[in-house]
């Protein structure tokens, strides 16, 4: 799976944080300061925000414009937690870029202010800046201690998202192998979907089974068939053909109604070469959904391949009516005409093959026709239905369309004919000896 098609989806909230309560690592708010915040704060909760921000703007031009981050603030003009308040201010009126700038001055004077680099990864996120926000989520995973999963999520799923900058993906699986072992209890299955997604685009198909079981025993109705399926799509992949018989069979047993795992069963017995099983399979899935004019072939091709022509003949009947011509491919018509031969109906097989109004151009077609001809010993239309075919055919077929007209002329006594289809047999390497021993015979017979 692309990294561009995974279902990823990030809900935040902006942390406003409780009244001026700094955040951990900030310092302790100097009292001028922390006053301030709390006439901001009042203003906040009644949505008078162009208040709030003056409040706090006045405040600020008592103190220097610009100090540098480590520059001796006692009243706080620049405190991180201020620094934070204006950016919660933008944030709500929707201005994301001066948010961004507060934030990141929030976190100039204290990198591990939790609620500044959720914000400010937020915004990011929002604005496509996937690979930034990531780092915000995960540095502000690490200052709170590592203890809230979500922002180790968040970091592995935003990283997910990034298709623009090298190595995210692995990122992004590093992100949540540490999701697993460190909070295994909170693993949600929508957390769990988005790290399936992650190790399938970066080709890691066995730590992703895992995972893809865990999910498909998980959930109920609509998405445990959805991940059953991805399960034993999975499973063929990687080329584990008896854990995807297995698996097929469990879901045929869990949900016989289903008929998406006997489709799944005559699948994966196609890929172990088990036509019985796959023909069975492909019966009962007949019986729940109409089949489709390419599996109704398949249906005949498995049954005449098992050797049941008496269910190959109908089922070839049927897909070519399902098709707009009377007879849409040469393949549907020469495997019905296989099967009737193996009923032992030639004569309908010959038949078939003269309600094709193009088998007259068509070599093999004819050859077909000549070889069931010979066969019931109606030699005389076989030598012309020989001839045809090595007149229509300019490769090396031709060389035994062309020795079995001279057979077939032979057989009635047309020996001038059988002379010169030998001759023409002659000018191909592999029916020379056949050919010249024929000639020689005519020449001298005993």
């Amino acid at each position: 799976m692309m990294r561009s098609t995974a279902a990823v989806f990030i809900t935040m909230l902006i942390v406003l944080g409780a009244g001026v309560k700094t955040a951990a690592g900030s310092g302790e708010i100097p009292a001028p300061a922390r006053v301030v915040l709390s006439r901001a704060h009042e203003h906040m909760q009644n949505d008078d925000y162009d208040k709030a921000l003056s409040v706090i703007r006045d405040f600020q031009a008592r103190g220097e414009p610009d100090p540098p981050p480590d520059a001796h603030d006692p009243r706080g003009y620049h405190h991180p937690e201020v620094w934070f308040f204006i950016g919660a201010i933008h944030l709500e009126t929707e201005n994301p870029d001066k948010a961004a700038e507060a934030f990141g001055r929030a976190l100039q004077r204290d990198p591990d202010h939790v609620y500044a680099r959720i914000n400010l990864a937020r915004i990011l996120t929002e604005q496509s800046d996937y690979n930034g926000a990531a780092g915000h989520f995960l540095h502000a995973y690490e200052a709170d201690g590592k203890t809230n999963p979500e922002y180790l999520y968040y970091a592995a799923v935003t990283w997910l998202m990034d298709d623009t900058t090298e190595n995210t993906t692995d990122s992004s699986i590093d992100a949540f192998t540490r999701l697993v072992e460190n909070h295994p209890d909170d693993m949600r299955p929508e957390w769990r979907e988005n790290m399936v997604h992650a190790l399938l685009s970066a080709g890691r198909e066995e730590k992703a089974l895992v995972h893809i079981l865990k999910l498909a025993d998980h959930y109920e109705g609509d998405k445990r068939i959805q991940w059953q399926e991805i399960l034993l799509y999975q499973y063929l992949q990687m080329g584990m053909e008896a854990e995807a018989f297995d698996y097929a069979l469990f879901l045929t047993r869990e949900a016989p109604d289903n008929e998406k795992w006997w489709r799944g069963l005559a699948h994966v017995s196609l890929a172990r070469n088990n036509y019985e099983n796959a023909l069975v399979a492909l019966t009962v899935y007949g019986y729940l959904t109409p089949l489709s004019p390419d599996e109704k072939k398949l249906f005949a091709d498995l049954s005449l391949q098992v050797g049941i022509p008496v269910l190959a003949v109908p089922a070839y009947e049927a897909a070519m009516d399902q098709k707009q011509n009377k007879w849409p491919d040469r393949s549907l018509l020469q495997n019905l005409v296989i099967a009737y031969r193996q009923m032992e109906e030639s004569e309908q097989a010959v038949e078939t093959i003269n309600a094709f109004d193009g088998h007259e151009e068509d070599p093999d077609l004819l050859a077909l026709k000549a070889d069931i001809l010979y066969n019931l010993e109606r030699f005389a239309d076989a030598a012309e239905a020989y001839r045809k075919a090595a007149e229509k055919d300019s490769g090396a077929s031709a060389g035994r369309a062309w020795l079995m007209a001279g057979y077939a002329a032979w057989q009635t006594d047309d020996l001038p004919s059988a002379r010169k289809a030998f001759e023409k047999a002659a000018e191909f390497e592999r029916h020379q000896p056949d050919a010249e021993a024929a000639l020689k015979q005519l020449r001298h017979p005993e």
